[in-house]
């Protein structure tokens, strides 16, 4: 099955796990294949968290970045009111 360029691809979350299950390499034949998927989730999420603090500064310089534009079209808008009232 072909899909267009650009087109999303949908994947539901049993496919995921059957995916990540299925890369899985069983070091220890002990251990069930579901430890080593909460393995890598585990270690995803504990990059995350390391990263948050820089994620969160990105997003709010991006928050900050947009109120100034949004105020500088409000500056804009006040300095054309005042010049066409007097």
């Amino acid at each position: 099955m072909h899909r267009a360029y650009g087109e999303p691809i949908l994947v539901d979350s049993i496919s995921v796990c059957q995916w990540l299950m299925a890369g899985v390499h069983k070091l220890d034949s002990k251990k069930p294949a579901e430890f080593y998927v909460c393995e890598e989730a585990f270690a995803m999420l504990e990059y995350l968290s390391f990263n948050a603090p820089k994620i969160m500064d990105s997003l709010l310089t991006m928050q900050i970045n947009s109120l100034e534009g949004q105020l500088a079209v409000a500056q804009s808008k006040a300095e054309k009111v005042m010049v066409a009232t007097s």
